[in-house]
C-alpha cells in the first residue's frame, strides 16, 4: 500500500520539511500498525470461527451417531426372515424418528453455519411473543409442552424466524432429555 501526503503552499525550510518527514513517518507506521492489527483481528476471528466448529463437532458427533446407529441396527432387523408384523412396524418407526431427529440436526448445523458465516442477517421488528412462540412448540402431544405468555409481556425486537427456530430446538432437546 502506498500513501501520498501533498502539501500547498509555499516550500517548506529545511527544518520544517524535517518535521514533516517525522511526521510522515510516524504517519506510516501508524497505518502499518492499523493493518496488522486489522490483519490480527481477522487471524484471532478465524481462529475463533476454527475452535468452535472444532468444539461443535465434537459435541455433535454423539448426536450424529445415535440416530445412524438406530437407523443401522433397524434396517438390520428388516432382513430377517420371519419378523413378525408388529416388530417390523416398530423398526420401520425407529428409522423413521432416527431419520427426523438426523435432519433435524443438520438443519440446525446448516443454520449454525450460515450464522458465523454471516449469509443470515437477524432482521429485527418489534412482534409479540405471543405470535412466535406457539409455532415453537407446536406438534407436541398435549401435557408434553405448556406455554403460557402474558399479555403483558411488551413487545421484543427479533428476528422472529430465527427466534422460533432457536426456542424450538432449546423445547425439543429439553423433550428429548426428559424422555417426555
Amino acid at each position: 500500500e502506498t500513501h501520498v501526503l501533498a502539501l500547498c503552499g509555499e516550500p517548506l525550510r529545511a527544518s520544517d520539511q524535517r518535521v514533516l518527514e517525522a511526521f510522515a513517518v510516524q504517519t506510516g507506521l501508524v497505518l502499518e500498525y492499523r493493518r496488522l492489527r486489522a490483519r490480527e483481528d481477522r487471524a484471532a476471528a478465524l481462529e475463533g470461527a476454527e475452535a468452535t466448529s472444532t468444539a461443535l463437532l465434537r459435541a455433535v458427533s454423539h448426536d450424529l451417531r445415535t440416530p445412524l446407529a438406530t437407523m443401522r441396527t433397524a434396517v438390520d432387523g428388516l432382513v430377517v426372515d420371519g419378523l413378525a408384523e408388529t416388530d417390523r412396524k416398530a423398526l420401520v418407526a425407529a428409522v423413521g424418528d432416527a431419520t427426523d431427529q438426523l435432519e433435524r440436526l443438520i438443519d440446525n448445523l446448516l443454520d449454525l453455519s450460515r450464522v458465523q458465516s454471516g449469509l443470515v442477517k437477524p432482521v429485527l421488528t418489534a412482534r409479540s411473543l405471543d405470535e412466535v412462540l406457539p409455532i415453537a412448540v407446536a406438534g407436541y402431544p398435549p401435557g408434553v409442552v405448556s406455554l403460557e405468555v402474558e399479555e403483558s409481556v411488551p413487545l421484543v425486537r427479533m428476528d422472529a424466524g430465527l427466534l422460533e427456530r432457536v426456542v424450538a430446538n432449546l423445547v425439543a432437546n429439553a423433550v428429548r432429555v426428559s424422555g417426555a
